[in-house]
């Protein structure tokens, strides 16, 4: 009676376990179920912003021919960017308009 005793309860324990194993494997499938859903919503937004922009890009023109991209030592070398003479200081107006006097155009300026 005793070995069978322990045999039911070995057999019990092997259930639990296969149980439990069960349970891990079902949250797993209902995870990745929810990681494919949520990748299939991805998916279809990007195909609609990838539309968008063949749509946007679709308005710039250019040339028919293909572009054969030049290997690195087949390039020219840069141009060296030549120096840029410097802008011209702009001179504060020295006068104000008729009949303005500075207090007035400041009062003008702390309503504004």
């Amino acid at each position: 009676m005793a070995e069978i005793a322990e045999a039911n309860a070995e057999q019990l324990r092997g259930i639990e376990q296969v149980t439990q194993a069960m349970a891990q494997m079902d949250n797993v499938v209902q995870q990745n179920a929810a990681l494919v859903e949520q990748s299939a919503a991805a998916a279809e937004n990007l195909a609609g912003h990838a539309e968008l922009m063949a749509h946007a890009v679709g308005r710039f023109k250019v040339e028919a021919a293909p572009v054969a991209l030049a290997r690195e030592e087949e390039r020219p070398p840069a141009a060296v960017p030549q120096p840029v003479a410097a802008p011209t200081p702009l001179r504060r107006a020295e006068t104000l308009p008729r009949g303005a006097s500075p207090e007035a155009l400041a009062e003008e300026w702390k309503e504004f």
